[in-house]
């Protein structure tokens, strides 16, 4: 992580703050991640760290045009913003002929959910294994809802926050 935020132009000289969660950037790198281990892209071309570089100044450009439209000084980059960076993706990949087959854009939005699965597990890894005090297999406790209640910005995930949002 620490090379993609040292290379990716996220600060930004417009009137426009944008605030990237950790969870977000833990996204971004678990996807090129997942994209090393899968089958379907080419070893040979390898996935460089401009991957990631590209998909966290994607997600920023996101986020700063759904500021523009709603007229908002200050915006928190979400994962919707991530689907928006696929073509830069898509753009740094090279598929083996099974993922040629399948599409590169299919690819890569796997490649966000099995990223977005790993986060949360990563997280919450809690949630799916707990047992109610019945003893019934029980999905979510109320401990588990409690950590997943302020699911928010800064609740389990910090950023460094420039501004403050109401």
């Amino acid at each position: 992580m620490a090379i993609t935020n040292q290379e990716a132009w996220t600060r930004r000289n417009s009137a426009i703050q944008v605030e990237v969660p950790d969870y977000l950037r833990q996204l971004v790198e678990e996807i090129a991640f997942q994209a090393r281990d899968d089958k379907r892209v080419d070893k040979r071309s390898g996935v460089s760290q401009r991957l990631p570089i590209t998909v966290l100044e994607s997600i920023v450009s996101s986020a700063e045009q759904r500021a523009t439209r709603t007229r908002e000084k200050c915006v928190v980059a979400r994962i919707a913003d991530l689907y928006a960076a696929l073509p830069a993706i898509t753009g740094k990949l090279e598929l083996e002929y099974e993922g040629e087959l399948k599409g590169a854009e299919t690819i890569a939005r796997e490649l966000i959910r099995t990223a977005i699965g790993r986060v949360f597990t990563k997280h919450f890894s809690e949630v799916n294994s707990s047992r109610s005090s019945n003893g019934s297999n029980s999905a979510v406790n109320s401990k588990s809802l409690i950590s997943l209640a302020p699911m928010t910005a800064t609740a389990n995930f910090p950023t460094s926050r420039t501004c403050s949002l109401t």
